[in-house]
């Protein structure tokens, strides 16, 4: 069966304690039969690992992992209860849905987007009504072509969402895009259910860029509960955009970069 959630995020910092407080901000904490696996009890779980040094967040039209995706209630109420400062916000409109989200740098590179959405699908949001946030929803890895990713993930079974368009100015300057208003593609991979966590690519159709060497920092790898190298065998290379020196063990990278654990 092909189109599994992704079930761990691999993430990578020189400081091993700072990203574990970073991401504890989250309501995410150590698991008691390994502490370097980081969890909410639903969707992906993190697998924290210790680099050689930080690589810096992506920014542009740089293509590789992104961000982690979570949901809040209310965006200036979570900004409120961190103790970093956001980059610029973002407001999109998919029709009758209006979003507002920030971005948020850890260590090591560690990206997370908060997102407030007039409508959204059910999260731990709907547990508890002091959590920060929910569950990461979505990785977000930007690839040179949105169609042609996503066709090798859907060939493995993957279900797709609906493909978008947006060149709103803020989202620009949420990226750090260095053109007003470009061109961002964006889909969503999944199961048949939609289940978090996700995979997101976005693509600058107008600005393509090449997959870069891989990354020692920041979001290095996906874990997933099938052996999904398996089914996009025909489309991957061992090795190919991971950083040999990670130490990580990651094998497989598809031609859009997306590395598999």
């Amino acid at each position: 069966m092909g189109g599994a959630a992704i079930t761990g995020i691999d993430v990578a910092a020189a400081d091993l304690g700072a990203l574990a407080e970073f991401l504890a901000l989250f309501g995410y904490r150590s698991a008691e039969r390994d502490p370097a696996v980081m969890s909410v009890g639903r969707g992906a779980d993190l697998h924290l690992h210790r680099a050689d040094v930080d690589d810096p967040a992506l920014t542009g039209f740089a293509c590789g992992p992104r961000a982690l995706d979570v949901y809040v209630r209310d965006l200036d109420a979570a900004l409120a209860r961190v103790p970093f400062t956001p980059g610029p916000r973002a407001e999109i409109s998919l029709g009758p849905v209006r979003m507002r989200q920030a971005m948020l740098t850890g260590p090591g590179g560690v990206q997370v987007v908060l997102v407030e959405s007039t409508h959204r699908r059910p999260s731990l949001l709907d547990d508890d009504p002091e959590r920060l946030c929910s569950e990461i929803y979505s990785v977000i890895w930007c690839v040179p072509s949105r169609d042609d990713e996503a066709a090798r993930w859907t060939a493995a079974g993957f279900t797709k969402g609906i493909d978008l368009s947006f060149g709103e100015p803020s989202l620009s300057a949420y990226l750090g895009l260095p053109v007003d208003g470009a061109i961002v593609e964006m889909v969503t991979l999944s199961d048949a259910d939609g289940t978090p966590t996700r995979l997101e690519l976005l693509a600058f159709p107008d600005h393509t860029e090449p997959v870069g060497g891989g990354r020692r920092s920041g979001i290095v790898g996906l874990r997933f509960s099938e052996p999904v190298g398996v089914g996009l065998s025909a489309e991957v290379e061992p090795g190919a955009g991971v950083a040999p020196d990670t130490g990580i063990g990651f094998g497989l990278a598809t031609p859009g970069g997306i590395v598999i654990r």
